[in-house]
């Protein structure tokens, strides 16, 4: 009887703790959450190059603070030989432990991308508290932390609202995807040994103050960054590769002296190989759906033949630059951020065995761009938009 109460009593405790129990628990005040990570490259005193690791921690501010009540931030440094090291030593002149769950955002400058990433991705691969879901990004032409220090329209937490900018500007334009690090893992180990990545730059805004701008995609060869291209031509980089959306683009259309702007509302890429004497010729078909959200006064828009009219000019003007951007991407940089490779693998295995490398293949390359695309009705009768009639 003893012995049943007893272990009545045991199994009732354990169920208890397991209920209620914490193994891990910490207090909130001995953590420092962090919102991002920012990589550069530094010097110690006798020339010796280090990881200079900057994390944003957010900081709880009372109204008695002068801040008002809610959530900022702050910039916490540390270098060191690796960026593991470093991270430790900014655990260590904090005394509080680094708490990763949070953290959504990781900025490589320009020389630490250069360098070689795989420092970076084999830290955040491994330790269990690192999301693989955070967005990487690249700074250009300033250092990585600098972009956690400009200031922000919405939230004051910089790293949050550079990762929403990227969403943002993404969807509207077609600048550049979010790319997390287990995306750039794969594109470079399990795919084309290629990856892209949004680049930001700081400029001066029109009142004088350095802010941060989505300026294009980095590129990358293996897992070092070796160019970039810029915002004019990275919409036609993401129509190649089939990861344009929807945006909206502006041109310059020859029955118009006005800019014109389309929406591009869906899109659809596909790929053909086909064997030529002395190599192969890829043939990328872009299926569009537009709609025109202003017609210029010079552009006439009456009828049927109208609307024809500007759909093969605008025709024209995606291929055309579609072509130029692809081909210049290739012939600079031997790199295949468009996702050819991994789909021509799995249906000309043993075409493409026959070249030394990835970048050989590309390089042979002839290529076709054919642009097909449907108007939406715009509810539009009978004038333009500044028509007097």
């Amino acid at each position: 009887m003893i012995k049943r109460i007893f272990c009545a009593v045991f199994g009732v405790l354990i169920f208890c703790g397991l209920l209620c129990g914490c193994y891990d628990y910490s207090d909130i005040e001995n953590e420092l959450i962090v919102a991002g990570m920012a990589f550069d490259i530094t010097e110690s005193e006798n020339g010796e190059q280090l990881y200079l690791v900057t994390a944003e921690v957010v900081t709880l501010n009372s109204q008695s603070s002068g801040q008002g009540q809610g959530s900022h931030s702050a910039l916490v440094q540390n270098a060191d030989k690796t960026p593991l090291a470093a991270i430790r030593g900014i655990m260590a002149c904090s005394s509080k432990k680094l708490f990763f769950g949070h953290c959504k955002l990781i900025v490589l400058s320009s020389q630490v991308a250069q360098k070689g990433i795989a420092p970076i991705l084999d830290l955040v691969f491994r330790d269990r508290e690192i999301r693989l879901l955070m967005d990487v990004i690249v700074a250009r032409g300033c250092k990585a932390h600098e972009l956690l220090s400009v200031s922000t329209v919405m939230s004051s937490i910089k790293s949050y609202e550079i990762v929403q900018t990227v969403k943002t500007v993404g969807k509207q334009y077609g600048t550049a995807p979010s790319v997390n690090v287990n995306e750039l893992l794969n594109s470079i180990y399990n795919g084309s040994y290629a990856a892209k990545a949004p680049f930001f730059t700081v400029k001066k805004s029109t009142d004088g103050k350095d802010s941060y701008f989505l300026d294009g995609l980095a590129v990358f060869r293996n897992d070092e960054l070796c160019g970039f291209v810029s915002s004019q031509n990275s919409s036609f980089c993401l129509l190649a590769s089939g990861e344009f959306e929807s945006g909206t683009m502006t041109c310059t259309l020859p029955a118009s002296s006005f800019p014109f702007t389309f929406n591009i509302t869906d899109s659809s890429t596909n790929i053909d190989l086909e064997r030529t004497d002395g190599g192969a010729e890829l043939t990328l078909k872009l299926d569009l759906t537009v709609s025109f959200t202003e017609i210029p006064d010079d552009l006439p828009f009456f009828s049927e033949k109208d609307t024809d009219l500007i759909v093969d000019q605008i025709s024209k003007y995606i291929s055309d630059n579609v072509f130029e951007v692809v081909k210049d991407t290739i012939d600079r940089y031997g790199t295949d951020i468009f996702r050819f490779l991994p789909k021509l693998m799995t249906v000309y295995p043993r075409y493409l065995s026959g070249f030394d490398s990835p970048e050989q293949f590309l390089r042979t390359l002839k290529l076709k761009v054919e642009t097909n695309i449907s108007a939406e009705d715009n509810g539009l009768s009978g004038g333009n938009f500044y028509s007097s009639e």
